[in-house]
C-alpha cells in the first residue's frame, strides 16, 4: 500500500490523479479530513501532519511512501520528524522524497536504509507530472525509464 503525504497540494494532487489512474492502493495523508473528499479516485485517508505523524500501527501498513512537504523554512525539520516516526514504528518502507524540482530517494538523503532501490530522476521530472500518469508494471524492476516502477522483492521501484 502507498501513503502520499501532502496529497492535496500542488504536487500531491497530480500524483494522486496518476495513482488513481493506475488503480494503485493509495492512502492520502491530509491535515483536514474534509479535504480528502476532493481527491481523485477513491483513496483512503489518514488525518495527520508531518510533525504529528500517524500512529506506528498506521505507518506499518505502508510499503511505499511519497514524502511531499511544503517549501518552507521548517521543511527539513518536518521531514525529519516524519522519517523518525516511520523508523520508530519499526517498519522500513521505501520512501521517495518528492519536491517541486524533482524526486529524491530518502536513502540518498541520509535517512537510512528504507529498502534500497534504484531511481533515475532524469526519467521522472516533477515539472511534468504527466509523465507520472504511466505507472506501468509495479511487479519488478527499477524506477526508471518507460514508466516501470517495479517494486519486487528487492525493494526496487
Amino acid at each position: 500500500m502507498i501513503l502520499v503525504t501532502g496529497a492535496t497540494g500542488r504536487v500531491g494532487y497530480p500524483l494522486m490523479e496518476a495513482l488513481a489512474d493506475a488503480r494503485a492502493d493509495t492512502t492520502a495523508m491530509v491535515r483536514v479530513a474534509a479535504r480528502a473528499a476532493d481527491l481523485p479516485g477513491t483513496p483512503r485517508h489518514v488525518v495527520a501532519t508531518l510533525d504529528e505523524p500517524p500512529p506506528a500501527r498506521v505507518l506499518q501498513e505502508f510499503d511505499r511512501i511519497f514524502l511531499l512537504s511544503p517549501e518552507i523554512e521548517e521543511q527539513a525539520a518536518l521531514e525529519t520528524v516524519f522519517i523518525d516516526a516511520v523508523t520508530a514504528a519499526g517498519h522500513r518502507p521505501h520512501i521517495v522524497k518528492v519536491c517541486a524540482d524533482g524526486f529524491q530517494d530518502a536513502q540518498a538523503m541520509g535517512a537510512g536504509d528504507f529498502g534500497g532501490g534504484d531511481m533515475n530522476p532524469g526519467d521522472m521530472n516533477q515539472g511534468d507530472m504527466n509523465q507520472a500518469a504511466d505507472f506501468g508494471d509495479w511487479g519488478g524492476g527499477d524506477f526508471g525509464g518507460g514508466g516501470d516502477w517495479g517494486g519486487g522483492g528487492g525493494g526496487d521501484w
